[in-house]
């Protein structure tokens, strides 16, 4: 998504906007499935009934999330949210698979997106490393 320079300057009243890119394509819920991720990866690495326990409220939380933000969305804006559940999907993949949508990987070729990649492949690198400076390797 991009921004409207104005809205954050407070110069215009901010809009809403439905981005159908990216990885809108892929589910509307980008951040419950990595909290999905990143739970199941830390509990199984842990090991321990507290991973487990704290995983759980943080997927059941994240559920909610997703759950409540498109009631809330549906209330607000109507046939225009229906129009765009209708197109995307909150199961990964899923709208792709039944035709709703068609993936383009050029999408993905954006700054941000880089970015975040660039980020992410840091910080796995660097965890060792990390771990090791703060005395938990």
């Amino acid at each position: 998504a991009t921004f409207n320079l104005l809205e954050v300057a407070a110069v215009m009243k901010p809009g809403f906007r439905i981005y159908e890119d990216g990885i809108m394509r892929i589910t509307r819920h980008p951040q419950l499935w990595g909290q999905i991720l990143w739970c199941l990866s830390h509990t199984f690495w842990l090991g321990n009934t507290m991973a487990l326990s704290a995983s759980l409220g943080l997927v059941a939380h994240h559920f909610f999330g997703a759950w409540n933000g498109d009631r809330r969305l549906r209330d607000r804006y109507g046939l225009e949210w229906e129009t765009f559940a209708g197109r995307t999907s909150l199961i990964p993949f899923q709208a792709v698979r039944d035709g709703r949508q068609k993936l383009d990987v050029r999408e993905f070729a954006k700054p941000a997106y880089l970015g975040v990649s660039a980020f992410i492949a840091a910080a796995y690198y660097f965890h060792p490393t990390v771990l090791r400076l703060v005395g938990s390797g």
